[in-house]
């Protein structure tokens, strides 16, 4: 099940999917669990599997999925 997954979160991110939209659908299958959506998105940015367009900043994909995840539920487009 995980495999399967990950292949679907990898296709979704190189098939020119939003950042926002591969960290919804990572929030939905970790089922709200913040560490766990945290954690793959940034092994998935790691891995070159989703795509930051500019990173001028260095920050640490962990760093960028914490940001993105606290962005998503602030502005509501990650619920829960």
């Amino acid at each position: 099940m995980e495999e399967e997954l990950r292949y679907l979160w990898t296709m979704a991110a190189s098939n020119g999917s939003s950042q926002r939209k591969v960290m919804k659908d990572i929030w939905l299958r970790c089922g709200g669990d913040e560490a766990a959506a945290v954690a793959e998105y940034a092994r998935m940015e790691t891995a070159g599997e989703v795509n930051r367009g500019r990173n001028s900043r260095a920050v640490s994909a962990l760093t960028y999925a914490r940001k993105l995840l606290m962005d998503g539920k602030r502005k509501g487009w990650l619920k829960g």
